[in-house]
């Protein structure tokens, strides 16, 4: 019976858990020495990865026979999680832009924090349908007042905030030959990667199989943020 759904649930369930255990391994790194990149960028990890176990955790309900528990996960949790758990990017990305500028981090982060809230407040007024139930599981859309929010408001400036980040960065670590200046751009990369696979999902485009090539898409985004953050910063000749 829907087997296809039991390979999601294990794929959410490793993706996730690559997310929590990144946030634990900065956790580790941060407690050894003081790391210069903001700790958005390891609630987001946080975040993301508690978003995917409990998208696995839904669809397991689905699978066993609990289609009610499926919907209530999803409505109180994981579909608010879909917006919320970007927000911790616009507070490593207002770092990233206005470190030395308090009032234009203050500004940034404050405006994407409201709108963030806002996707959510209008995500509960308007609510969702179920838009597939296949052998891979279920899909739920929200309504389209809450897509358009959510993509102009949060994902299409995140989506321009990595994009201006990645050149910025490649353009410093080749200006100075810096593993932080290779680290930052790394850490883009692996966002960049998220961006373009997972965050589909939540705009309801990712259905059937293609939802296990979004899963791991992530999971090899939170692996290149791992394997720069715990690399040796040493300079570059």
């Amino acid at each position: 019976m829907y087997i296809g759904t039991l390979y999601n649930v294990l794929v959410c369930f490793i993706a996730g858990l690559s997310g929590i255990l990144v946030f634990f391994k900065l956790q580790a790194l941060r407690e050894e020495e003081e790391q210069r990149y903001s700790r958005g960028l390891d609630y987001f990890l946080l975040s993301f990865g508690v978003l995917w176990i409990l998208v696995g955790v839904r669809n397991f309900f689905f699978w066993a026979g609990y289609g009610a528990l499926d919907t209530l996960i999803w409505k109180w949790i994981v579909g608010p999680l879909t917006y919320l758990h970007l927000l911790p990017l616009f507070y490593f990305y207002g770092w990233s832009f206005f470190d030395r500028h308090r009032a234009l981090y203050v500004l940034f982060v404050g405006t994407f924090t409201v709108i963030t809230f806002f996707t959510v407040g209008v995500f509960f007024a308007y609510g969702f349908e179920l838009s597939e139930m296949t052998y891979w599981g279920t899909k739920y859309d929200a309504n389209p007042l809450t897509h358009s929010i959510f993509t102009y408001g949060i994902f299409i400036p995140a989506l321009f905030c990595v994009f201006f980040d990645v050149l910025r960065r490649f353009k410093a670590w080749k200006e100075k030959k810096f593993f932080a200046n290779k680290r930052l751009f790394a850490f883009n990369i692996g966002l960049l990667i998220y961006a373009l696979v997972a965050v589909f999902d939540g705009l309801a485009i990712a259905r059937g199989e293609t939802l296990l090539l979004v899963r791991i898409g992530i999971m090899v985004s939170a692996l290149i943020i791992y394997f720069f953050a715990t690399g040796t910063e040493l300079d570059e000749e």
